[in-house]
């Protein structure tokens, strides 16, 4: 059994455990230190075991080590553009999920206009030219929606 997995969160410790007992270095602050002892610590992380589950540790070193406050880690999180990005991923996995985007694929590249190489790679540019401000268009709606209702700070939706 290899336990090369373990290379890159050992790595992550280490580098976070040197940074936090490091006195700082003459242009940072200690709190700059912790600062880069977390970032170091979350891109080997991010590297080796994936995007979800450090960067939820992340955010919870950067409350523990007194980097910043939690409303001050959450204050970003009830941004729109967050919720943006949420639902943008979400709507590409169900349609990856469903085979839509499979199907589609398929269908554009079976059409008469798709045989041959040039008028098939045109044909989808301009597909994807006509398509893109429609889409821009659905998504300026949405958000321009979300905007109308104030969306709640740390405290409010902590109960406080």
């Amino acid at each position: 059994m290899t336990y090369r997995w373990l290379a890159g969160p050992v790595l992550g410790i280490l580098v976070l455990v040197v940074f936090l007992s490091l006195p700082p270095l003459d242009p940072f602050t200690p709190t700059g230190m912790k600062t880069i002892g977390i970032f170091c610590f979350t891109v080997a992380w991010w590297i080796s075991l994936g995007i979800d589950f450090p960067s939820i540790i992340c955010i919870l070193l950067l409350i523990v080590t007194g980097v910043s406050t939690p409303e001050g880690v959450f204050a970003f999180l009830g941004h729109w553009i967050i919720f943006f990005v949420l639902g943008c991923f979400g709507m590409s996995e169900s349609l990856k999920g469903t085979g839509f985007s499979h199907r589609f694929a398929f269908w554009f590249l079976t059409r008469p206009f798709a045989k041959d190489t040039w008028p098939g790679a045109s044909a989808f540019l301009t597909e994807v030219g006509l398509a893109t401000p429609a889409l821009a268009g659905a998504s300026l709606l949405c958000l321009i929606r979300i905007k109308k209702k104030p969306l709640l700070t740390f405290s409010q939706w902590m109960g406080a």
